[in-house]
């Protein structure tokens, strides 16, 4: 398991709740962007390294609504882990160490 799944799961662990239900590749992106924004332009560039036939890169522009809405009742220190297990930028993301 990679660490955004990590965070996945934590979130699911607390919610009894799956964090991005998408019906498809493309609707669990739109989810995810709800939650955590559309990322920067830069980042954009970098993934579409990894090419896919199912989206072509072109996302609207969201803020996201962040991952505290979603757990109103947990503590800030374990939302901030769970952001920090959900950075989009896999460079940004906190590691194991």
């Amino acid at each position: 398991m990679d660490i955004w799944g990590l965070g996945c799961v934590w979130f699911e662990i607390l919610t009894l709740d799956p964090l991005f239900p998408g019906e498809s590749e493309v609707d669990q992106i739109d989810k995810i962007h709800s939650v955590i924004g559309t990322p920067s332009d830069k980042l954009v560039k970098r993934l579409k390294k990894f090419p896919n036939e199912e989206f072509d890169f072109k996302f609207s522009q969201k803020k996201g609504s962040g991952i505290r809405k979603l757990l109103p009742d947990t503590s800030l220190k374990c939302v901030d882990l769970i952001t920090k297990l959900l950075k989009y930028d896999p460079e940004k993301r906190i590691t194991c160490a």
